[in-house]
């Protein structure tokens, strides 16, 4: 399949849409675009998930994420959930994880928000709306992917890393089994400290 570039200039607004292109290419042109044109303006995304625990695949989705806007809100759902079998860590415990991650790599164009459940997905959706703005949406999750598509929003799918899920790595930890090798070395060392 051909891979291109569109690029649409609005008034003094640059939008950068790359499809089909490696992270690294698209860091590339974004740079490219930023010293070329002085108005490319700030650039917003959002990537949500509930990181229970950050992993491999969600580093990459990041990365992938800012190589195509400026700056990206992560958002931690079901933010009020922790102690559970299916939610094991605390919103801070899971801020501090990926923030950890985050400086090991330079990268620190990002702002945390908090998303607690509701009831409904629009009201989900406005919950999120209320915490930050943003234009694009990073999701591999097709609930999320609806629930935002049906409010108009641009949505963009992110590369799933064969073998690697937070349920996998959940499951792997209750069991004694191999899972280091699935999350980012500051995360295997926090919780190998912690006795997880």
């Amino acid at each position: 399949m051909q891979k291109y570039i569109n690029i649409t200039a609005k008034g003094y607004i640059v939008y950068l849409r790359v499809l089909e292109y490696s992270c690294c290419s698209r860091r590339l042109l974004v740079h490219f675009l930023k010293q070329r044109f002085f108005f490319l303006p700030m650039t917003t995304g959002l990537f949500i998930g509930r990181f229970q625990p950050f992993h491999n695949a969600h580093l990459a989705d990041v990365k992938m994420a800012l190589g195509m806007v400026t700056h990206l809100y992560i958002g931690i759902g079901s933010s009020q959930e922790c102690g559970t079998e299916k939610n094991p860590f605390s919103v801070a415990e899971r801020k501090d994880m990926i923030s950890s991650v985050l400086k090991e790599e330079g990268i620190t164009s990002y702002s945390f928000i908090e998303v607690e459940d509701c009831e409904s997905d629009d009201e989900w959706v406005s919950k999120v709306e209320s915490l930050c703005s943003f234009s694009i949406v990073f999701t591999g999750n097709e609930w999320t992917e609806k629930c935002f598509k049906n409010k108009g929003y641009e949505v963009v799918d992110v590369d799933m890393l064969p073998g690697i899920s937070s349920t996998l790595i959940r499951e792997r930890m209750k069991k004694g089994g191999e899972w280091k090798h699935m999350v980012p070395k500051s995360v295997w060392e926090d919780l190998s400290k912690r006795g997880i």
